[in-house]
Formats: structure tokens, sequence, C-alpha cells
């Protein structure tokens, strides 16, 4: 969490009215893989960063991986993730700074993106205060 702390902080003041939400995830074996951080208001979420770094490391497909290379649109990277991850991420952990979010503004739902992919602990630091945004935790939990 300390690492998903650092990153979120690097990025404090740009993503306004967002707050900078760092994120890790580890493999099966609790092998780091990806890091990312919110960067900018209405970009790709933390959670979405280290996710795509992460695909990037354990996907061995070089012409997927630089067809996500190109994406950053938030959707687009969504989109292309839920197609292809496959199983990389099932039994993984993600550790996010802040709930990840349940519901689709300028960016799809991040809390839809991690049960999609079959992530089988998420940790988080503290619950979202933003009543429009939270919510990730309890469909985490409905989604197993």
């Amino acid at each position: 969490m300390s690492l998903a702390l650092q990153e979120a902080w690097k990025f404090q003041g740009y993503t306004l009215p967002n707050p900078a939400v760092g994120a890790v995830v580890l493999d099966k074996n609790g092998v780091l893989q990806g890091v990312g951080a919110h960067k900018k208001a209405g970009t790709p979420h933390g959670e979405v960063h280290a996710i795509k770094n992460a695909f990037l490391r354990l996907n061995s497909d070089l012409a997927l991986n630089e067809e996500l290379k190109t994406k950053e649109d938030s959707e687009d990277i969504h989109n292309f993730l839920k197609a292809h991850a496959k199983d990389l991420f099932q039994d993984g952990t993600i550790f996010v700074t802040l709930e990840p979010c349940n519901h689709v503004g300028q960016t799809p739902a991040c809390s839809d993106l991690i049960a999609s992919l079959g992530f089988k602990k998420v940790v988080i630091a503290c619950k979202d205060p933003n009543k429009t945004a939270s919510g990730g935790i309890e469909y985490l939990r409905s989604q197993g």
C-alpha cells in the first residue's frame, strides 16, 4: 500500500476535482507487476494504469501489447483488458488507496473492471466519502 500511496502523491493537485488515487497489482505469487496513479481529471484512474502496466508485463503477445500501448481513453482500455486479459489477473491482488469507483462518469467504473478480471483480493486504504463514486466495496463483495 505504501507504494500505491507514493505513486498517488506524485499527482496531488493534478486530478482536481478528483482525488489522486494510486494502485499496485501483484500476481498470484505476490510479485509486483504493475503500479499506477490517476494523473489528470477525466483520464484513466490509478487502478486502470496499474492493471494496464501489469498486463504489459504479464502478457507475451507482443502485438496485443503494442495495441494496448496506443490506448489512452479509459473506456477503450477497460474494454481491451476485459477482452484480452483472460486469466492474467486471476488470483492476483490489487492495492488501491481509495475505494474503486462504482459509477460511470467520464470514465467507466473501476469496480467493474476489477471484478471482471478475477482479482482474488482487493486491498483498499479508505472508503470513498463521495456518495456518487462510492459503492465499489459492496459491488466487489457481491461479485465474490
